[in-house]
């Protein structure tokens, strides 16, 4: 075994140790094989889940032309989406999508269609969508709803939540 002579070593270990001389066992060797230790610094690295910040929803009533705009990404720092939901009325013929941009390309993040019905206490057609891994959003760039009725009205609720980050 290697045996410790520099002072300074010694000091570290009775340091980073807690050892007290005059009533702990110093070590004064080092073992027959080294290993090498990597040692990080609790107080710099620090994982945490985000807070969402950003709750937004557009509702069917009173009803609203399409495409209609759920929330407008902030121009300045960056948008996570976690979250999305979209519930149709049930007495309506409707194709409907919520579309974001990522990257410069507007992506169809939930689409569906709704039936008519006579029972109008029915379920009503529901999507939603929970991010495991939030989305960037690009910045400037809306989350909106479109809908296909002839007469440009959408009966429909939908809604985000996310968060924001400075840059």
């Amino acid at each position: 075994m290697a045996k410790i002579n520099k002072q300074e070593v010694i000091q570290k270990l009775i340091d980073e140790l807690n050892l007290y001389p005059g009533k702990d066992l110093i070590p004064s060797e080092l073992a027959d094989k080294i290993l090498a230790v990597y040692q990080i610094n609790a107080g710099e690295v620090s994982i945490k889940n985000p807070t969402a910040t950003v709750v937004k929803s557009l509702n069917k009533w009173p009803f609203h032309s399409t495409p209609g705009v759920i929330y407008t990404v902030p121009a300045t720092g960056k948008f996570y989406l976690t979250n999305a939901w979209m519930v149709a009325a049930v007495d309506t013929d409707l194709d409907w999508v919520m579309n974001i941009t990522i990257n410069s390309v507007e992506v169809a993040l939930l689409s569906g269609t709704s039936e008519p019905t006579t029972d109008a206490l029915g379920p009503n057609p529901s999507i939603s969508l929970n991010l495991q891994n939030p989305i960037l959003l690009d910045p400037g760039s809306t989350i909106e709803l479109v809908g296909d009725q002839e007469y440009g009205g959408c009966f429909i609720d939908a809604g985000i939540v996310g968060y924001t980050e400075d840059i």
